[in-house]
């Protein structure tokens, strides 16, 4: 009978492509560490928003990414992480309105912020509009240039009709449109 042969040390070629194919899908700690703490799991979601986001959008997304489970104690955990997060006064969270954000220099506060630039700015070229005598429609939203050439006085009212849409409307000229004033009656 013939003898077998010890089994060495060395494994074989096809054991070592086995172990290679193993080694190679297997991720480093650093990138497959994922958050485990409410907290945390609420900051990487609203790191990733483009715009702010509630509270039910919030547990919607712990549900969808984490795996959470929906629950009375999940709720109440929830609640208490964004309150814990609210008090910290972190860099990388804000409370916007009824919402939350990652923080203005994330991609939903950014937005944020180029949106309440882009208000002020253009207040400020309504007021300058205002200021040199032109009247915008509220209905076709067009800025008449030439105020003098189709207004005219009624009562105690400024009626206007819009040279684009025929439409007339009623306003003042250093209160518009759709504010009150002492001497308007009507709106529009």
């Amino acid at each position: 009978m013939p003898k077998r042969k010890a089994a060495s040390a060395e494994p074989t070629k096809k054991k070592q492509k086995v172990e290679k194919t193993k080694n190679a899908t297997k991720k480093t700690p650093s990138l497959t560490k994922s958050p485990t703490t409410f907290q945390d799991q609420i900051l990487a979601i609203l790191a990733e928003a483009d715009k702010p986001l509630g509270l039910p959008s919030i547990k919607k997304q712990l549900i969808a990414q984490f795996d959470r489970k929906d629950s009375a104690a999940f709720r109440k955990h929830v609640t208490a992480a964004l309150k814990a997060l609210t008090v910290a006064g972190r860099s990388d969270f804000q409370v916007v309105g009824g919402s939350y954000c990652g923080g203005p220099e994330s991609k939903a506060g950014r937005n944020l912020k180029a949106a309440k630039d882009k208000k002020v700015s253009d207040k400020v070229e309504r007021q300058e509009r205002i200021d040199a005598g032109q009247v915008q429609c509220p209905w076709c939203t067009v800025w008449n240039e030439s105020v003098g050439t189709f207004r005219y006085h009624k009562s105690r009212h400024d009626v206007y009709k819009c040279p684009d849409c025929s439409k007339t409307f009623f306003g003042c000229l250093d209160v518009w449109p759709g504010e009150w004033h002492q001497d308007t009656e009507l709106y529009y």
